[in-house]
């Protein structure tokens, strides 16, 4: 792939295209976007970050602080071990900033606004698979950027960003 000038003037000031010469989203607008769907999340959902944890939350992270001081990787993955990859990404998460609530909520608000990028990445893979040149065009980009954009804002996402335990939830959907 390279980086070439675009010659539209439709704002874009880098493009990336493959070797077949097709066009394809810019790292650069990635980047944008991700921040932008981050910055989203926070805006809509800043008022419950500071929440105490409840729930299963508060069975399997708050009250087994204890287990995630004290142990490694292996006896943190072991407080459910159906789940390895979550409670690897929730001991990570201890490791860097303690017990906070707030800290984990930060966490799933960028899994969130990651899963967002894909879901718009996918989106426009889709629109564009019946054209001929197999690369999406600016109307594809655009329903790509506002269907991700959904994605991010609906209000059920409210609860898998604000309760930490369903960081399960958006893993599945950033994986699926």
């Amino acid at each position: 792939m390279s980086l070439t000038r675009s010659s539209d003037m439709s704002g874009d000031a880098l493009e990336r295209r493959d070797s077949r010469g097709r066009r394809s989203w810019s790292a650069v607008w990635s980047g944008v976007i991700f921040v932008a769907f981050f910055a989203l999340v926070l805006i809509v959902q800043h008022d419950g970050f500071n929440a105490p944890m409840m729930y299963d939350s508060l069975r399997f992270l708050a009250d087994k602080e204890p287990l995630f001081e004290q142990g490694g990787l292996i006896q943190a993955t072991g407080i459910v071990p159906r789940r390895p990859l979550t409670m690897a990404t929730f001991h990570l998460n201890y490791l860097l900033t303690g017990m906070e609530p707030v800290f984990f909520r930060l966490t799933n608000a960028v899994l969130l606004a990651a899963t967002g990028l894909v879901v718009m990445f996918v989106t426009a893979l889709v629109l564009a698979r019946g054209r001929s040149s197999g690369a999406p065009d600016s109307d594809d980009r655009a329903v790509a950027f506002v269907t991700g954009l959904l994605f991010v804002l609906h209000p059920l996402q409210t609860y898998v960003v604000l309760y930490v335990w369903q960081r399960e939830a958006l893993l599945a959907c950033f994986f699926y």
